[in-house]
């Protein structure tokens, strides 16, 4: 046990390590670049705040469940705590590209505008995919009780890696940002929804007793509501105050999220 421990400790040393370094050399690619667009964007200031404290936020919650889930007799990367420690950790990463790309994005000629969101929705879709793979684990598990787990392991493989497979495809293969967002949009919300419908299912019918899924449920609502709004708003308005104001109510929304695994779920 203590050499999977190691195992999985050296992995993600590594993998955060190579995340650092790539992330310094785009900043330092683009720093000029993103001093320019701070500097020019009305709002931009509080934008960056807000973003920076969600990433401060993001990387408290993934070190606390990181370590919870180290703490556990058997380590099991299917484990909730494992899963939604990757979430905060690749979001940590995304907002710290998507500070690059927003601040650099009308600055840059259109090749580049798009490379620099392909790569932006691709790291997206890899936050998406943990949260997909445990909705379907958990529905999985309640519907096909009479399968064994060698062939709930198979179809939920597929599952994901069809949904992964088909925005990947989406992404390289898009030939514009609009279209290319709008097809991403569609997927981001379907699996909120259904992340969102999982958690309250659990909560129910009382399958996960480790955390408290109506309050993640209700973290998970508030982020779906939110994109749903933002995405209305983005619509007929571009001021970072408004996608701050977004960032902050996704915020409120994680933080709730992150309180649902401090609680555990009372069955009696």
């Amino acid at each position: 046990m203590r050499n999977k421990k190691l195992v999985y400790s050296l992995y993600l040393i590594i993998l955060n390590s190579l995340g650092i370094i790539t992330l310094v050399l785009l900043y330092i690619e683009y720093l000029d670049l993103m001093i320019l667009g701070y500097n020019t964007y009305e709002g931009a200031g509080v934008w960056l705040s807000v973003v920076l404290l969600r990433m401060c936020a993001s990387l408290g919650c993934a070190i606390y469940l990181f370590r919870r889930w180290f703490k556990q007799g058997e380590l099991h990367v299917k484990n909730v705590s494992f899963l939604f420690g990757i979430v905060f950790l690749l979001f940590i990463y995304i907002k710290a590209f998507e500070i690059v790309r927003t601040l650099a994005f009308f600055l840059v000629d259109s090749n580049t505008r798009l490379i620099l969101s392909k790569i932006y929705l691709f790291l997206a879709l890899l936050i998406l995919l943990p949260l997909l793979y445990l909705s379907i684990d958990i529905l999985l598990k309640n519907r096909m009780l009479h399968k064994d787990k060698k062939y709930l392991s198979k179809v939920r493989a597929a599952f994901v890696l069809f949904f992964f497979s088909l925005e990947t495809l989406i992404i390289i293969f898009g030939p514009n940002l609009g279209i290319i967002s709008i097809l991403f949009a569609i997927f981001t919300l379907f699996t909120l929804i259904t992340v969102v419908y999982i958690f309250f299912y659990s909560w129910k019918y009382k399958y996960i007793k480790e955390i408290h899924p109506l309050i993640i449920g209700i973290g998970f609502l508030i982020v779906l509501l939110n994109q749903i709004t933002w995405i209305l708003i983005l619509l007929y308005t571009e001021s970072y105050y408004y996608v701050a104001f977004g960032e902050s109510i996704d915020t409120i929304g994680f933080i709730i999220i992150f309180i649902g695994f401090l609680k555990k779920f009372n069955v009696e």
